[in-house]
């Protein structure tokens, strides 16, 4: 459970595993009991058919299992880490709970090994930077294909995107916690006031209109703020990638596409894309099939 801080909520989003639940906490309301079903086995691969690391002219998501973080072997966790520069290993050291420095690790390391790959590099060699929204993006990098992509991490799942134009993805958690506060009174102080009628009749879509709408503002490169909230409304969590609704006519949202990923019971995920209508390719990987622990040595 996360106590309620007196802090804007939107200030104080720092770790992408409990942004919902820190967003809930700030706003005022009856806590409701949410039952949320065992997390099960992710999905079979069904992108066969395309290597690893080999750009396909489609959006790409790969959503890396990370399992019992408690029992990772240690070898593993150095190949990750060898994948990484001094200045992310020192910034994970300052993680006080072992469970996020496993889960940064893991999805930094992925981040570079998938792109070590695609740039034919070593993963601690891959010229990462980010923008002062906090969009991770390569440093000078002006290959063919445009190489844009996304990375989200939470519970036991690490999500990384690639696509030909500009992707956002977010995964959440949906079963951290059993209580969460009353989703219809945070729907109607921070969302659009479609989706926020979408929740008073379901509140279990709150976290499904959240992951959408936070994938959609990644895409933009935009962090979280009330007008960037309002300013645009998602459709239903669908497969199929629909289009985001402009409510803010300078929010320049009008060529993005959002659709739900199906990465396994216990979670949800969405992925934005701009001018992408096509369903992305969905890849789902155990940690140790990362290419980082692979290419690290």
């Amino acid at each position: 459970m996360v106590s309620a801080n007196p802090i804007h909520p939107i200030m104080t989003m720092t770790n992408a595993s409990t942004r919902p639940q820190r967003f809930a906490a700030a706003a005022a309301g009856a806590a409701f009991a949410r039952a949320v079903a065992p997390v099960a086995p992710l999905p079979r691969d069904c992108a066969a058919g395309t290597a690893l690391g080999t750009p396909s002219g489609r959006a790409e998501v790969f959503v890396i299992d990370i399992g019992d973080e408690a029992v990772m072997p240690e070898a593993l966790e150095a190949q990750f880490a060898a994948c990484l520069t001094l200045a992310e290993r020192e910034r994970l050291g300052r993680m006080r709970q072992a469970a996020d420095r496993r889960r940064g690790l893991v999805a930094r390391a992925a981040l570079r090994g998938l792109l070590a790959q695609r740039l034919k590099v070593a993963p601690a060699a891959v010229p990462l930077a980010v923008t002062a929204a906090g969009k991770p993006v390569l440093a000078n990098f002006s290959g063919t294909p445009p190489l844009h992509f996304s990375v989200s991490h939470s519970g036991a799942r690490v999500a990384v995107a690639f696509g030909p134009t500009p992707v956002g993805v977010d995964i959440e958690d949906a079963s951290c916690d059993a209580a969460w506060p009353d989703a219809a009174a945070l729907a109607a102080a921070w969302f659009e006031p479609e989706e926020a009628r979408r929740v008073a009749a379901d509140p279990a879509a709150f976290l499904s209109i959240w992951t959408a709408k936070e994938s959609v503002l990644k895409a933009r490169g935009d962090g979280l703020s009330e007008r960037a909230l309002r300013g645009f409304a998602v459709p239903a969590a669908s497969p199929e990638p629909q289009p985001v609704r402009c409510v803010d006519p300078a929010g320049g949202l009008e060529r993005l596409y959002v659709c739900a990923l199906a990465v396994g019971t216990g979670y949800r995920a969405s992925l934005a894309m701009l001018d992408e209508a096509v369903p992305p390719l969905l890849r789902l990987l155990p940690a140790e099939g990362l290419p980082a622990a692979r290419l690290s040595s």
